[in-house]
């Protein structure tokens, strides 16, 4: 009826046939036989209902008012499957009733599933779309969407985790390229005599790259320890008066303080950790060092506490490190040098018997160790210095004259090595000094005068280097003293002059750097001597003028260095002097008082030089010689 075909009809002119096709073979689906086209027996059908032609609107096509011609693909599927069904050979395979193939008819007719057909999921899914057609349409969309979606982020966190591996990549290259600049090549001419501005060129570099990664790991301990180690050797560069530098004193104090937040940051996450509460200690001996030199006393002394205290941890928790015990002597004999400037030497000799101690221990351990013999020289060169101030001046000599031993010894080993070099020059330099504590000039002038050769050579050849500017200053303006104190007024004027050449292009660079303004002072009262024995009172009264000018603010900003407060009360005396010479005896005794006073507070202070012991009487002297000449008057 569907196809317009019987099941066997080509083989009903035999009924051995028809039997034989009914038992053993399979009927054809009626679509099959629409699609072959052949002529049908009957093709017409009546239909039932109207409803039933609506209701399979979409597979069939109106011929008439009451018939309907059928496709083969309209049949295909399930009815196919129902008409296989009823016609199977197998009886369990066959509906089991009529009402069973009439309920699946009518399922079909309702679009819902049959029995005839397996039970899959597609199948089923087929039917539910068909009965929910714009529901399925936008579940479908919804899911198409949804899928899209996953598709596309999942897309998105493949770049994001490509460009995330390549940003890394970046970083850990820049970075490793940065600690090349840093802990590679850097150390190879760090003490290279000349190598100032390759120096500072590697540092430079070594910081932009690192600067530029820290914002981008923030929380890196490690970078941060590495940014940290930049910042101190851009430091050194800029202003360490240990190593060949700009002389930008300040700038190096700003690099240094960089650093210590840095090494702050990364001790607090750890305490434990012995690295970086070293690397921390050393930030700390090093700002220390530097404040000293800038004259600021009073935050050296803090800076070198916080070092002191770390050093001493560390060198309890690892009793048998030679180094950690090393660095603490050194940091025990640098700090003992503040108290010897200003004339405390009891305080010093604390430090720098603590600091023997461990110097002896160390030279037995190891006779020939290169840094052991550093601080040894050190030692010798500080104490010899501490022992000239009280007076001990055959001492003081011995003591130098080691230390000259050893340093030429570490200078012949070590020809190209700056630090090692200007040990050297830094010793002769002491021991010049200690003539002129003994007030020897002439044999203090076979001392003093080599000692320019040595800066003066590196100046030349490396115009920049603040650290040589400033030991030439040195050297020239003690070796105007030893002429002063043998009677040679010419060349001490000459010594003073250069001192005072040098050390104002070192101001001019950093105008604010109080330590250079302080040592132009105290070489202008050098020439101010040399006027005063020549006999030229107004030319030493102008200079007289400028110097108290520089010095009362500089000694009032650091009342702690007490050197200072001498320096402002030698300024009244030759002030005093140079009056008395001209007849000016009431601004005489003015500035005579005003240099009594402030010696006075330094006796109380115990701030005096042994050499000095007499000071304050000879003030009183020269206080009766102004007042009996103005009675006289």
């Amino acid at each position: 009826m569907l196809s317009g075909h019987r099941p066997f009809e080509d083989k009903e002119h035999d009924l051995r046939e028809i039997y034989g096709a009914i038992i053993d073979k399979e009927p054809p689906s009626p679509s099959s036989m629409l699609a072959t086209g052949a002529p049908p027996s009957s093709v017409v059908v009546e239909k039932a209902k109207s409803e039933m032609a609506e209701t399979r609107a979409n597979i069939v096509r109106r011929t008439g008012a009451n018939q309907v011609t059928l496709s083969s693909q309209s049949i295909r599927g399930d009815l196919d499957n129902i008409v296989l069904k009823a016609l199977r050979k197998e009886p369990e395979r066959r509906y089991s009733s009529a009402g069973n193939l009439s309920d699946d008819i009518y399922r079909h007719m309702q679009g819902l599933t049959v029995t005839a057909r397996p039970n899959t999921f597609g199948y089923r899914a087929s039917k539910f779309i068909g009965r929910n057609r714009v529901s399925a349409v936008a579940a479908a969309i919804i899911f198409v969407a949804i899928v899209g979606g996953v598709a596309a982020t999942l897309w998105q966190a493949r770049v994001a985790r490509a460009e995330r591996a390549n940003a890394e990549k970046r970083f850990n290259d820049v970075r490793k390229l940065a600690n090349s600049y840093i802990f590679d090549v850097y150390p190879e001419i760090e003490n290279l005599e000349g190598s100032l501005k390759a120096r500072e060129k590697i540092l430079i570099n070594a910081l932009e790259y690192l600067d530029s990664l820290s914002n981008e790991a923030g929380g890196d301990l490690g970078l941060q320890s590495e940014l940290a180690t930049a910042y101190e050797k851009i430091g050194d560069v800029q202003g360490a008066l240990t190593n060949s530098s700009l002389g930008n004193i300040q700038a190096g104090l700003d690099s240094y303080g960089k650093a210590a937040r840095l090494r702050e940051a990364v001790y607090a996450a750890d305490p434990t950790d012995l690295e970086s509460k070293e690397k921390l200690a050393t930030n700390y001996y090093t700002t220390a060092r530097t404040l000293w030199n800038n004259s600021q006393t009073k935050e050296a002394e803090e800076a070198f506490e916080r070092s002191l205290k770390l050093r001493r941890e560390l060198a309890a928790t690892q009793p048998t490190s030679v180094e950690y015990q090393n660095r603490l002597a050194v940091l025990l004999i640098d700090y003992g040098a503040i108290p010897v400037f200003n004339s405390q030497t009891d305080k010093a000799l604390v430090l720098f018997d603590e600091a023997a101690k461990i110097v002896e221990r160390l030279t037995e351990q190891e006779p020939n160790n290169f840094d052991f013999k550093k601080t040894q020289t050190r030692l010798l060169r500080i104490m010899s210095k501490a022992k000239g101030s009280i007076g001990d001046y055959d001492g003081a000599l011995r003591g130098f004259a080691q230390a000259i031993a050893i340093s030429d010894v570490l200078a012949k080993q070590f020809p190209s090595d700056f630090r090692v070099q200007r040990s050297v020059w830094l010793t002769h330099s002491m021991k010049c000094e200690l003539y002129i504590d003994k007030e020897d000039g002439q044999n203090g002038i076979g001392a003093c005068l080599p000692t320019t050769e040595f800066p003066k050579a590196a100046l030349e050849k490396e115009p920049e280097n603040g650290v040589v500017a400033y030991d030439l200053a040195i050297s020239h303006f003690n070796t105007a003293r030893v002429y002063r104190l043998a009677g040679d007024y010419p060349n001490t004027l000459a010594q003073a002059d250069k001192a005072i050449s040098v050390m104002s292009a070192l101001s001019k660079k950093t105008p604010d750097n109080m330590e250079y303004k302080r040592n132009l002072a105290v070489y202008e009262i050098e020439r101010a001597r040399a006027k005063i024995k020549l006999r030229q009172f107004d030319e030493a009264e102008t200079i007289l003028r400028v110097v108290l000018d520089t010095m009362v603010p500089i000694a009032e900003a650091d009342p702690a260095t007490t050197t200072y407060q001498y320096d402002v009360s030698t300024g009244h005396r030759l002030s005093a002097e140079v009056f008395f010479n001209q007849g000016k005896t009431a601004q005489a005794i003015e500035s005579i008082d005003r240099a009594i006073a402030i010696v006075q507070r330094l006796s109380e202070l115990n701030a005096l030089r042994e050499t000095d012991r007499t000071l304050l009487q000879e003030l009183s002297k020269e206080k009766d010689t102004y007042q009996l000449a103005t009675v006289k008057r």
